[in-house]
């Protein structure tokens, strides 16, 4: 796949235009304190 100078500017002010809240290891605690709720609930 080849993308030309200007699909890759319009994608990279796309990505400029998003807000982003937190962190990925943020994302992964969580995601794992809520594996082991739901394993604890069985």
């Amino acid at each position: 796949m080849r993308l030309t100078e200007e699909e890759i500017e319009s994608i990279e002010n796309a990505l400029e235009a998003v807000t982003i809240y937190g962190h990925r290891g943020h994302v992964e605690s969580e995601q794992a304190s809520f594996g082991n709720n739901w394993k604890d609930k069985e």
